[in-house]
């Protein structure tokens, strides 16, 4: 995916989305914003290595069958770092105001699972969000969770 013309194919499918969202239902706008962010991973050539997962749902078959699939996460980002390191980075995107309430605990939960079971593992854990919904400006912006980092 990092040859010049992937770059420029990418970017007029970016720039199709951000003029789209304004006009579209809220389920809508919330699949194109994930989408927009996907897209400026991909852009992204600081590893030496990534695998997304997008859509992930932590399943808990120990919870009624309504509640099964509470805890999902829009992308989980693995990469190898240019310095030869494992990093694992959990991202919830969200166009509602209350990102952080709806998120927060299920962050916390799955960054811990996951660094108790893989210590050496480099954990982060962030919110993206929309830079100013407000004023049709859907470019995504990555918050800080507040989640604890490992490594």
């Amino acid at each position: 995916l990092h040859y010049k013309h992937t770059y420029s194919f990418i970017d007029k499918i970016y720039n199709e989305i951000i003029k789209q969202i304004p006009n579209e239902s809220n389920d809508k706008k919330g699949d194109y914003f994930e989408a927009l962010w996907f897209l400026n991973r991909l852009r992204d050539d600081k590893t030496a290595f990534r695998f997304l997962i997008s859509g992930m749902v932590v399943v808990d078959p120990t919870k009624p069958k309504f509640k099964i699939d509470e805890n999902e996460f829009d992308v989980i980002d693995l990469f190898i770092n240019r310095s030869g390191k494992a990093e694992c980075w959990i991202y919830a995107c969200s166009i509602a105001g209350n990102y952080r309430d709806n998120n927060e605990e299920k962050l916390k939960k799955l960054a811990k699972t996951i660094h108790d079971r893989y210590p050496d593992l480099i954990i982060r854990a962030r919110y993206v969000i929309p830079k100013d919904k407000a004023r049709n400006n859907w470019s995504p912006e990555v918050k800080e969770t507040g989640v604890g980092t490992w490594n």
